[in-house]
């Protein structure tokens, strides 16, 4: 089945009902992850130290760069 494909008239995958539905369940889905990524943190701290939290943080920022930056590489040469 092609995405792309709409010679058939629109796709199903991104009817109304069907993309309010799941935008609400990732929207769901990132709140989750933020609050328990907030809950753990001070465990996280207690458990490591201030010191190598420090360092953790930065290499999330520097990992979480990277990642992005392929991300946009690849969605810039799939032509998205």
């Amino acid at each position: 089945m092609c995405l792309m494909d709409n010679s058939t008239g629109p796709n199903i995958l991104t009817s109304g009902h069907l993309l309010a539905r799941n935008t609400v369940i990732n929207v769901v889905g990132q709140v989750i992850r933020m609050l328990v990524a907030t809950a753990a943190i001070p465990f996280v701290i207690k458990g490591i130290g201030t010191g190598r939290f420090d360092i953790l943080a930065i290499a999330w920022i520097v990992v979480g760069y990277f990642i992005g930056a392929g991300v946009r590489l690849f969605v810039g040469w799939l032509g998205i």
